[in-house]
């Protein structure tokens, strides 16, 4: 679904899903990319995420794997704003998560620490 939400300070228009289509479409081999800072993942991450900063995005996209991709971040605003970035740049194929990797762990998904 097209949402517009406030994040990091504006206002950002991005394809948002939920947790149970954002596991659905891992299942079937969508790359989820954590955006959030690097203490937040080391604390807890969706397992099989890949991690680059919100903050150091835009400087790494060449490191952004091809392919359907969901951004996460903790509950769903800084990966709206990734989200976006990457649509601005010419991506079709990434969503945001709603309510990121808090409400993943709260529906009983994969979750790694450390």
């Amino acid at each position: 679904m097209r949402i517009q939400k406030e994040a990091v300070g504006r206002l950002v228009e991005c394809d948002e899903i939920d947790i149970e289509e954002a596991s659905r479409l891992q299942a079937e081999g969508a790359i989820i990319l954590d955006v959030r800072n690097h203490d937040e993942r080391a604390e807890k991450h969706v397992t099989g995420s890949i991690h680059i900063p919100l903050h150091q995005l835009a400087g790494r996209l060449a490191e952004v794997p091809d392919g359907r991709l969901l951004t996460v971040c903790k509950m769903g605003g800084r990966s709206a704003a990734a989200a976006a970035l990457l649509e601005n740049g010419g991506r079709t194929d990434v969503s945001s998560i709603a309510t990121g990797t808090d409400g993943w762990e709260a529906a009983g998904q994969p979750i790694s620490r450390g």
